[in-house]
C-alpha cells in the first residue's frame, strides 16, 4: 500500500482541485507560434500585436524578441540566424540550435498563426488576471487600518482595465453581417452627421481630420506645446460639442470649473480674459462696460443650460478615470433634453495623459503610454463616446531646427500611435521661432531663423498650423492655417465665409 507524507494535501474522491496557474500555460501551443514564426516570417503580420510577455517561457520570451526584432528591421529570421542569441544553457538537455530547429520542423500551419497567437494572449491574461485577484484578496482580507477598501476596489478596477486594455482587437467573420448593416446606415441614413458625430469647432478640422466630426467609439489625440493655445482651442471643442447637445467631460489636471466659464464666456463675446480677471466694480475705473457686464451675464447662463461637467484630477489611473467618465456618460443618458429628445454622442477629454498615474511608474514610457491609451481606446468603445486626449509635447522638438511636431513627440513616442484613430497636432511657429531668437548670435542668423518658420510665403505672427500625425481614412499630410487671436485666447478660421446672395 502507498504510504503518502502526512504534510502533502490531496483533494477527496468527491472534491475537485482547485484551480491552478498551469491551467493558463501551454508549452506546446507557444512553441507551436514560434515553429510557424520560424518557418514562415510573414505570419509576424498576423501575431504582431504579440509580446514577449505572452510567453511563459523564458526562452521563449527570448526567441520571440529577436526574432520579431529580426524581421522588422528586413532581416530573416530561422533556427540558423537565431543560434547565437539562446543561451547555451538555457534549455535543459538541447542545445539552441537543436531546439530551434526542432521548433521549425514541429511548426503548425501558418493559416492557424493569428488563432493560436490570441490563445497565448488569452492565457497570459488569464494569468494576469489570477494574479490580481490573488493581490486584491489578500488585501481586502488582511487589510490595515489606513487602507480603505474603496482604495483596494480601485487597484482592482485599474487592473482590471489594464486586463480590458490587454486584448487583441479583431471582428469575427461570424458577425460580419452587423457590419455590413451598420455600414449602409451610415450610409444611407441621412441624421448620421448630426445626430452621432460630434461636431468640430472649426471647418479646418474637417479638411485635417477627412471626417465630419469627432466619431463614437474613436480615441483622438491633440498634440501641442505648453504656450501654444491648446486648451483654449480644447474650450472651443468643448463649446462645439456643448451647443449641439452633446454632454462633454473635461477631466484636468488644471483647469477648474470657474475658470472654464470665464474662458469660454471671452471666447464667445470678444471680451478679453485680462478686462475679465481684473474687473473691480468698485474701481473708479472699471475695466468692463455696462453693456460688456450684460452680455457676460447673458452668456453665463446660457453656459449653465449646456451638458458638461470639469472632473479635476489628483492622483488617478487610468481604470479610475474610466469609472469617473461612465457615471458622467450613464447619468446623461437617463436626461433628455429640453423638447424631450436625447442627449448626443458624449465627448470625454483627458486634459492630459502624462500626468495619468501608471500602474507601473518602472515601465517603459511607451509601454505605460500604451496601457493608458489602450484603456482610452476600449473607453471609447463601451461608451459610444468620442473620446479626446490631450497629449503634452515632450522636448525633443527644441533639437530640431523647425520643431514641427512629429510622433516622437508624443508621450510614449512612435509606438503610442497604435491605439489612436486619428491624432492633431497644434503648431505655432511663431512661439518656437521668437524662443530660437534669443539664442541668435547676428542678424544674419535671425534672418536665417525667421526663414525657417515662415508658413510658406507667409509670416507665422498670429498664426497656427493645424495638421495630423495619424488619421483613420485619408492622407496625415494634410495641414491649415488658424488665426490666433490672443485677446480672446481663441483660434479662429482662416476661410472666408460664403457671401450671402440674398
Amino acid at each position: 500500500m502507498n504510504q503518502h507524507s502526512p504534510m502533502q494535501d490531496f483533494a477527496g474522491y468527491d472534491e475537485p482541485a482547485g484551480p491552478s496557474i498551469e491551467n493558463a500555460i501551454n508549452v506546446d501551443l507557444e512553441q507551436a507560434v514560434l515553429g510557424t514564426l520560424l518557418m514562415n516570417n510573414e505570419t509576424l503580420g498576423a501575431m504582431s500585436f504579440l509580446e514577449p510577455d505572452d510567453f511563459h517561457e523564458k526562452v521563449h520570451q527570448t526567441i520571440y524578441a529577436q526574432a520579431k526584432a529580426m524581421i522588422d528591421s528586413g532581416r530573416v529570421a530561422s533556427a540558423k540566424s537565431l543560434q547565437s542569441f539562446i543561451p547555451p544553457d538555457s534549455i535543459g538537455g538541447m542545445s539552441p540550435k537543436e531546439y530551434l530547429f526542432r521548433l521549425q520542423v514541429e511548426a503548425a500551419m501558418p493559416m492557424s498563426a493569428a488563432g493560436n497567437a490570441r490563445l497565448l494572449r488569452d492565457m497570459r491574461a488569464c494569468r494576469f488576471g489570477s494574479a490580481c485577484l490573488d493581490d486584491a484578496c489578500n488585501a481586502f482580507l488582511n487589510r490595515g487600518a489606513d487602507n480603505r477598501v474603496s482604495e483596494i476596489a480601485d487597484e482592482v478596477i485599474d487592473h482590471m482595465m489594464a486586463l480590458k486594455a490587454m486584448m487583441p482587437r479583431g471582428d469575427s467573420r461570424a458577425n460580419a453581417g452587423v457590419y455590413v448593416d451598420r455600414f449602409l446606415s451610415r450610409v444611407f441614413e441621412a441624421k448620421m452627421s448630426s445626430a452621432t458625430y460630434v461636431p468640430f469647432p472649426l471647418p479646418e478640422f474637417e479638411a485635417v481630420v477627412q471626417s465630419g466630426g469627432w466619431e463614437p467609439g474613436n480615441l483622438y489625440g491633440l498634440l501641442g506645446a505648453s504656450g501654444e493655445g491648446k486648451t483654449s482651442l480644447v474650450l472651443q471643442i468643448m463649446r462645439a460639442a456643448m451647443d449641439a447637445g452633446h454632454p462633454t467631460l473635461l477631466l484636468s489636471y488644471d483647469q477648474q470649473g470657474e475658470q472654464v466659464v470665464m474662458q469660454m464666456a471671452s471666447q464667445a463675446r470678444s471680451i478679453s480674459m485680462r478686462a475679465i480677471s481684473q474687473f473691480d466694480p468698485q474701481s473708479s475705473r472699471p475695466t468692463l462696460n455696462m453693456n460688456e457686464r450684460d452680455w457676460l451675464a447673458d452668456e453665463v447662463e446660457i453656459i449653465r443650460q449646456l451638458p458638461w461637467y470639469v472632473e479635476p484630477l489628483r492622483d488617478e489611473k487610468i481604470g479610475q478615470i474610466a469609472k469617473i467618465a461612465e457615471r458622467f456618460v450613464k447619468n446623461w443618458r437617463k436626461r433628455r433634453r429640453p423638447d424631450g429628445s436625447e442627449w448626443g454622442t458624449p465627448l470625454i477629454i483627458l486634459d492630459h495623459n502624462r500626468k495619468v498615474t501608471p500602474d507601473d511608474p518602472r515601465a517603459h514610457e511607451g509601454r505605460i503610454a500604451g496601457a493608458i491609451n489602450g484603456a482610452g481606446k476600449a473607453m471609447a468603445g463601451e461608451l459610444g463616446a468620442a473620446v479626446l486626449f490631450l497629449n503634452q509635447r515632450n522636448g525633443g522638438g527644441a533639437r530640431r531646427d523647425v520643431p514641427r511636431p512629429i510622433a516622437a513627440d508624443l508621450f510614449g513616442g512612435e509606438q503610442a500611435r497604435e491605439d489612436y484613430d486619428a491624432i492633431l497636432y497644434l503648431y505655432r511657429a511663431e512661439r518656437w521661432m521668437k524662443e530660437k531668437l534669443k539664442v541668435a548670435g547676428s542678424a544674419s542668423e535671425e534672418d536665417k531663423i525667421r526663414a525657417r518658420f515662415r508658413f510658406g510665403t507667409r509670416d507665422p505672427e498670429g498664426l497656427a498650423e493645424l495638421g495630423a500625425l495619424k488619421v483613420r481614412y485619408g492622407q496625415d499630410d494634410v495641414t491649415e492655417l488658424l488665426k490666433w487671436e490672443g485677446r480672446f485666447t481663441r483660434y479662429a478660421s482662416e476661410r472666408r465665409a460664403a457671401p450671402e446672395l440674398f
